[in-house]
């Protein structure tokens, strides 16, 4: 090798390695685009109802992170997190755009919807247009399409106001409810797309605060307690808890469940009834043909 090729070939040696540092520095920012907890507002459910004028009313559940863990209060009080574990905001405005900026404007906190579990509907919003109002949670980047859509029986704010005994916070309670599939549940994407598609009913759960009974000593609960139909983006009508079963029937969303079937027995009237535990058939109806090989368990009169 000729020294003015062994100096060419260091230069280009050279140019490469400072050219390799100038490409990696831009990964060494490290968490350059961070954000501290106790920066933000973080939203567990969201509820939305129709204000005056025809204005919407966007209310937010929003989690105070040093207060979920904290214990009872001392002397047998009630516990700080029913009391203090979730804060609800509310504000009123033309569109929900503009609500969340009101509302950004009272919180020192930025609103962070990426932990927003539940869309609560409220009756009379959802009798008009849900179209625009689900528009926002479809195209916010830091909403959750996963999230779990309901309709309330009354407001929206009524359901998130509710007071839980069991969960930390309120829209816990909601998220158990609909995870055990009772009743038939939805999420934002589900029913975006079944609002999108030809011949396909968009629907969602009914929640209601059941009122424990009076001189009982009970509390009152949060129920999934029906069906709203919907045609197109309105609200039509409701079905009760019996058709909202037979609605996961049809759908065949199915997947165990306790099926009461009436039977004779013989020199007696048919009044007796057998329960039947079933599982692992995909939401199919037991035929005549196949009997109850589709169906396991014990009979109890």
């Amino acid at each position: 090798m000729t020294p003015a090729f062994e100096a060419r070939n260091g230069r280009v040696r050279k140019t490469a390695f400072w050219l390799g540092i100038f490409i990696l520095f831009p990964l060494l920012g490290g968490c350059w685009s961070r954000i501290e907890v106790n920066d933000i507002a973080i939203v567990t459910a969201a509820g939305l109802d129709q204000g005056e004028r025809g204005n919407v009313r966007l209310s937010l559940m929003l989690a105070v992170p040093r207060l979920i863990g904290t214990g009872s209060a001392q002397g047998g009080g009630e516990s700080k997190i029913e009391n203090d574990a979730a804060w609800v905001v509310t504000e009123e405005g033309s569109d929900l755009m503009d609500t969340y900026r009101k509302l950004q404007e009272k919180l020192p906190r930025q609103i962070f919807f990426s932990h927003c579990r539940v869309i609560v509907l409220g009756s009379s919003l959802a009798s008009r247009s849900v179209t625009p109002y689900l528009d926002f949670f479809e195209r916010y980047r830091e909403s959750q399409l996963k999230s779990y859509l309901v309709v309330s029986k009354t407001s929206a704010e009524d359901v998130l106001a509710f007071k839980s005994k069991f969960e930390k916070l309120p829209s816990e309670v909601l998220r158990e409810e609909l995870k055990r599939e009772l009743i038939p549940s939805v999420r934002l994407v589900d029913f975006l797309n079944a609002l999108m598609s030809e011949g396909d009913a968009p629907f969602a759960p009914v929640v209601e605060i059941k009122k424990s009974a009076a001189g009982s000593g009970g509390v009152d609960s949060l129920a999934v307690t029906g069906v709203a139909v919907f045609r197109g983006d309105r609200m039509v009508g409701r079905l009760n808890d019996e058709e909202g079963r037979g609605v996961m029937w049809v759908r065949k969303m199915v997947h165990e469940g306790v099926v009461t079937v009436e039977f004779p027995h013989e020199g007696e009237p048919e009044k007796s009834a057998g329960k039947w535990r079933t599982s692992g058939f995909a939401g199919k109806f037991p035929s005549a043909e196949t009997g109850c090989t589709s169906i396991s368990g014990s009979r109890s009169n």
